[in-house]
């Protein structure tokens, strides 16, 4: 078993089973919301070594942490009891969340090797001390508020350090110092509230931040106010209240939509609000409340149809009041302590269109000038007025003025009814919310309960919502811009949304124009489902295998590694092409990243960018291969004792090649380096024919199966030509002998890729959605027409190459055994025998099914890259014991050298294995070391072997005579 998950089932209080540490192989442990409790023990973890992934949130476990797996990437221990030291964070680590615990300690000393950290969440803990987060590079979300750090901004460069920082919330602790010159590029949530912080903010701090939230308040900063508190387009929410900020000249007249922006509590002063207020045109909440702004107040600021909260409260405002309008039946307009003059007016029509008797709040108290009596409609719609220490009167009832300090809330008529005896129905919401994910980026849905979201593409997004006393008059909007709407039930409605990417929307219900929300025009709160799970039919599910859940409202997106496929999740191959969410590595493209991008060629699994002169290059290796062949041919005496140890090297490089095409998570430059180790099998991908001609699969793999018949036409026109110049001068025999000896040569130089090549079609990976895609381009589907027109040439070919060639030369070695002195015979097939002991002379039948073995692992087992490594390493294992007991050179050095080359690649092997276990950076490297070091001492013993025939020529060259 690798994965346990238990969700949300009522284990009653019990402690953690002791029966899964007997689960050794467990990678993924999670245990969610099961009423655990009690302490873990010391060795909770301790024989579960694989464990990548352990959440057990949502329970009541207590006391210290245990330690935790040394190759843990997932630690999600939040909303249980748990007290103590915060834990060492092992090295493998990616996401850390802990909060709502009681943990105590420091967190540098803790988190310090952790340097993979992606998300970190422990806020509403008892953490102290200072944090660094200067070596997380990966981080894009901090979350430490509500605990008791102090110190420093925990990073002097957040751009350098941390480039993808998209939240950081240090709220509520004890903070100190001097904030950065800039906050990097991709903040989208700042919260620095509740502080210490002091000094000033630079002009420059945001510049080219994609910022949503800001939260600055309750800090000692002092200086002016960044000018893009008034300018950046993406700032919605800004909080700077209890500060010392100073301003003159604050301009609220730009295009920016703010929807909350407070600044309470500072000492910001000059005229802001009489004129030019765009920036206001759709905020829910302003509060510039006591500061020293002076000037008048344009009348038209109550208008804005989205505002239920102004506080300009304890300023120096003059001129008479604004007229009072009602766009919502929430609001609070406070005007108090002040020096504002004249009389209280009301938009009439306004009023009667909208109000109601709900939460209305007028606040003009404190101001000694005001004078006039309330306006009658607002006794007549409940709306309560604060008019303590001004000149005003009472509506005249006969009732007198009020006493000072009363709240105006009067009663002459029914408050759900005006005096036009238009209905207000009282329309009863539920509180929570929704948010679905569909056509805009976020939909934020007030007072929807139950409910369902139904998205598909190009269709509108259908949202049910639950309430009360709902009638044909109530109507959904989609950012106060009334969309279809379905009237079902008293109770119910269907909102239709519109297709299209918009951005965040805003639903909310209206009746007659009028918003109905609980809580005011205001972001609610969203019902969002924990880390790990997604919204699917009103519940939250586990998040599938191979998928991203972020939590909240977000959907599942594939991981690295994996592409998402008709809503399956799928293993890439190779994995490293899929960077996640269904995006392609620079040169990848198609279905599962699995195809070259135009303008690149394949090397191995490595899409490599085409040559400025594809062409050259494909002449280029054509006339290196014919080169070859007449240097080989032409120097055949001298090269002829280099044979045997080329052969050794040429096996060697080929598998290693092999290694290279194998998804075992090698770094980048060991994986290329291998891949292009394939030319030793004279691959012909190094010729980038798709960079020249526009070919197909079909066509591509035809090309290269006939690469040895090529081969045997090529000679067999040398045998011809030669055969034909005889005629006019004698050609000693020995040329023709040559000509079939490098010809059996390039065969078995072939042998590894053609097997690979034949075998290949037949490589298919069936998908969860029982599609069977085809492993070399998944672009294509495996049974398909085009598979079943190429199966009989693929047969031909595994008859003809993979088996057909071993079988070959074991007849040539079988038919020459006791011919090996016989002199034609030796010139012929010599390589094939002569380096090895008579009773030897099958060894080179195992080198090819050597090479065998390890093609059949790679191809056979490509989505199950540790099968592969494990296949291969077993038929090496068997190679190098049968190689100890067979000894099958003549030459001591060849058998040390095999020897050699075999360890060497079972280390490689090795090295691998572990790369794909992705233990940690340290690791690694060291893993790296261990290749390099491999590969280098092969190296060196292959070139001194090759070495000796020079010596041997020296030796005798310089040897005294006589001697």
């Amino acid at each position: 078993l690798e994965s346990l998950q238990v969700l949300h089932v009522d284990m009653q209080g019990s402690q953690f089973p002791e029966s899964v540490l007997q689960l050794k192989r467990l990678t993924a442990l999670e245990f969610i919301g099961c009423n655990f409790t009690g302490p873990l023990k010391t060795d909770t973890f301790k024989d579960l070594r694989l464990l990548k992934t352990i959440d057990i949130s949502f329970n009541s476990f207590e006391g210290d942490v245990p330690p935790l797996p040394a190759y843990a990437h997932d630690i999600r221990l939040s909303n249980n009891r748990f007290s103590g030291a915060f834990p060492v964070l092992p090295t493998s680590v990616r996401i850390l969340y802990a909060e709502n615990n009681q943990l105590s300690g420091t967190l540098h000393d803790k988190w310090t090797e952790a340097w993979a950290l992606e998300e970190i969440d422990v806020h509403n803990n008892h953490l102290t001390g200072s944090i660094d987060v200067s070596s997380f590079a990966e981080l894009f979300r901090l979350d430490v508020s509500n605990n008791e750090l102090s110190g420093p901004f925990p990073c002097e460069d957040l751009e350098f350090s941390t480039p993808f920082l998209t939240l950081l919330n240090m709220s509520r602790n004890h903070f100190s110092g001097y904030l950065p010159h800039y906050f990097g590029s991709s903040l989208a949530l700042l919260d620095l509230s509740h502080n210490q912080f002091t000094g000033s903010l630079s002009d420059s701090c945001l510049s080219d931040v994609p910022i949503f939230e800001l939260n600055f308040s309750h800090n000692q900063l002092s200086g002016t106010l960044p000018f893009q508190f008034f300018a950046v387009d993406e700032i919605h929410i800004i909080d700077f209240s209890h500060n010392e900020f100073t301003a003159t000249a604050i301009d609220f007249g730009g295009s920016v939509e703010v929807w909350n922006w407070k600044g309470s509590f500072n000492n910001l002063s000059g005229p802001a609000l009489h004129q030019g207020l765009g920036v206001l045109s759709v905020a829910s909440t302003v509060d510039m409340s006591h500061n020293h702004f002076n000037g008048t107040i344009a009348s038209s600021i109550l208008s804005f149809r989205y505002l239920t909260w102004l506080d300009i409260s304890g300023n120096e405002f003059s001129g008479p009041p604004p007229t009072l309008f009602f766009n919502t039946i929430t609001g609070y307009w406070n005007f108090s302590s002040n020096k504002l003059n004249g009389t209280l007016t009301v938009d009439r029509d306004i009023l009667h269109h909208n109000a109601s008797a709900s939460d209305l709040r007028v606040d003009v108290s404190n101001n000694k000038d005001i004078s006039g009596t309330v306006p009658e409609e607002l006794g007549i719609f409940g709306v309560g007025v604060y008019i303590s220490n001004t000149m005003i009167l009472c509506p005249c009832d006969n009732r007198g003025m009020p006493s000072s300090g009363q709240l105006l809330n009067t009663t002459f008529a029914d408050p759900k009814r005006t005096s036009q005896g238009m209905h207000i129905p009282g329309v009863v919401l539920q509180p929570q919310t929704w948010l679905a994910k569909g056509h805009c980026k976020e939909v934020h849905v007030y007072s929807a309960d139950q409910g369902t979201v139904n998205v598909e593409k190009d269709e509108a997004t259908v949202i049910r919502v639950k309430g009360e006393n709902f009638s044909h008059a109530t109507k959904c909007a989609l950012n106060f811009e009334e969309v279809e709407t379905k009237y079902i039930s008293p109770t119910t409605l269907e909102c239709h949304l519109p297709s299209g990417d918009s951005g965040l929307c805003l639903l909310t219900i209206q009746y007659e124009g009028s918003v109905i929300a609980p809580e005011g025009i205001s972001l609610l709160r969203v019902l969002s489902c924990p880390e790990s799970t997604f919204v699917n039919d009103n519940r939250c599910l586990p998040c599938p295998s191979g998928a991203y859940c972020a939590g909240r409202h977000a959907p599942p997106v594939p991981k690295e590694g994996y592409y998402s496929f008709e809503g399956k999740y799928h293993k890439c191959t190779p994995s490293y092409a899929c960077l996640g969410d269904n995006k392609c590595r620079q040169g990848y493209t198609d279905r599962f990243c699995g195809s070259c991008d135009d303008g690149y060629y394949a090397i191995g699994s490595d899409c490599l960018r085409c040559p400025g002169a594809s062409s050259l290059q494909f002449a280029g290796v054509i006339l290196c291969l014919v080169a070859i062949t007449l240097i080989v041919l032409l120097l055949w005496s001298r090269l002829s004792p280099f044979f045997g140890t080329v052969s050794l090297v040429i096996t060697y490089l080929q598998i290693v090649s092999i290694f290279g095409a194998m998804d075992l998570h090698w770094p980048d430059h060991i994986r290329r380096g291998f891949n292009l180790l394939s030319i030793t099998a004279l691959n012909l991908d190094f010729l980038a024919m798709p960079c020249t001609v526009s070919t197909d699969y079909e066509t591509g793999w035809l090309v290269r199966a006939g690469l040895p018949i090529f081969v045997a036409c090529y000679f067999g026109l040398l045998w011809i030509g030669l055969s034909l110049y005889g005629y006019f001068r004698p050609v000693p025999a020995s040329w023709k002998d040559r000509i079939i000896s490098v010809f059996v040569i390039f065969l078995s130089v072939l042998y590894l890729i053609v097997s690979v090549t034949a075998i290949e079609p037949l490589d298919c990976t069936r998908r969860d959605n029982g599609l069977s895609t085809f492993d070399a381009e998944p672009s294509l589907l495996c049974y398909d027409s085009w598979w079943y027109r190429m199966l009989p040439f693929c047969l031909v070919a595994i008859v003809l190459y993979v088996f057909g060639i071993p079988c070959l030369m074991f007849g040539i070695c079988y038919a020459t055994r006791k011919l090996h002195s016989d002199e034609q015979t030796v010139r012929r097939f010599g390589h094939l025998f002569v380096r090895y002991t008579e009773n030897r002379y099958y060894n080179e039948i195992l080198v090819l099914s050597r090479k065998f073995g390890v093609v059949i692992a790679a191809l056979l087992l490509t989505q199950q890259p540790m099968g592969q490594a494990l296949l291969s390493f077993a038929v090496l294992d068997m190679a190098i014991v049968a190689h100890l007991i067979l000894k099958p050179y003549k030459e001591l050095v060849l058998n040390v050298l095999e020897a050699i080359l075999l360890s060497s690649l079972l280390v490689i092997l090795l090295a691998g294995m572990g790369f794909y276990q992705g233990y940690n950076r340290a690791t690694d490297t060291t893993l790296t070391v261990l290749v390099y070091l491999a590969f280098s001492v092969s190296v060196v013993a292959m070139l001194s072997v090759l070495a000796r025939p020079f010596q041997r020529n020296r030796y005798k060259a310089i040897k005294p005579e006589g001697q």
